[in-house]
Parts: C-alpha cells; structure tokens; sequence
C-alpha cells in the first residue's frame, strides 16, 4: 500500500502541512487574543477568563484554516522537493506527476478525515459552550443564552 517513494513524499508533505497549520492557527489565534482583549473588564471577564475563552476557539480556527494549509504546504513541500531535484528522479525512475500528488494525498487523506471529524462534532458545542460562558460572564450573569433558549435576569425577575 505504501512504498518507500509514497512515504517520502507524504512525510514531507505532510510535514510542511503540520507545520503551516500550526503557523496559522498561531498567529490567528494571537490576532484573536489581542481582539478580544477589549472585553476585558465587562461584566467578570479577566485576563484567565480570556485565555480559557481564546483556547476555546482554537479548534474551530484549526478547522477553519486547515484547508488552506494544506494548499500551502503542499506547494512549498512539492516545490522544496523539485528544487533538490527529487520530483526529476521520481519522475526518471518511472513514477507519474499523478503518482507523486497520489502519494501525497495518501498520507494526508487520514489527517482531514481527522480535521473533519473535529469539524463536524468538537468544533460546534466547544465553540458553543465558550460563547455561552462569554455571554454569561460578559453580563455578569444577567444573560443565560444557550441553544435552546435565552434567559434574562432583571432584578429578581427573570424572563424565558
């Protein structure tokens, strides 16, 4: 299933596409942590507050970036491979340009199907959940927003 050819290339692709996602995912989540450094001081929100709320969102800035760090980890890792001239003896030794983008894709097919399912199921109720707590401490309890229903808090009074 996997040659010596198909794991070299896939290792190196897959390596640069790790680390373009971890790249993005960090300087967007540090935009997003000075962004949100304004709600500081609102209602309970402190700086660990802050920090929990921003780690959070990670997932979801994972998810939302993966796609293009696949698209740039996969040109500069091809490109760092034809300018060692690696791409020329892969394609000497009889092996097609379809059969090197193969051999990529075979090792990062498991990993969307990963960033996929984190996707589909973690990123939702995490970021949820963290807008939720954001809600809550922002009013310092005054508002309850969930995903079935909004409470209000006015005095002793509540409204559904």
């Amino acid at each position: 299933m996997f040659g010596v050819l198909d794991r070299y290339v896939g290792k190196n692709v897959l390596y640069t596409v790790l680390i373009v996602t971890v790249i993005l995912t960090f300087l967007t989540t540090l935009i997003t942590f000075v962004d949100r450094l304004r709600y500081l001081g609102r209602g309970s929100v402190d700086f660990l507050f802050l920090t929990e709320y921003i780690l959070m969102q990670v997932p979801g800035i994972l998810v939302m970036f993966f796609p293009i760090a696949v698209l740039i980890g996969g040109a500069v890792a091809l490109g760092s491979l034809a300018k060692t001239s690696e791409l020329i003896v892969l394609q000497s030794i009889g092996v097609s340009r379809t059969g090197i983008v193969l051999s990529s894709l075979k090792i990062l097919f498991p990993v969307i199907a990963v960033v996929l399912l984190i996707g589909e199921f973690i990123v939702p109720r995490v970021s949820q959940y963290a807008e939720t707590k954001l809600n809550y401490a922002e009013s310092n309890g005054a508002i309850s927003l969930n995903y079935l229903s909004l409470w209000l808090k006015e005095g002793e009074s509540f409204i559904v």
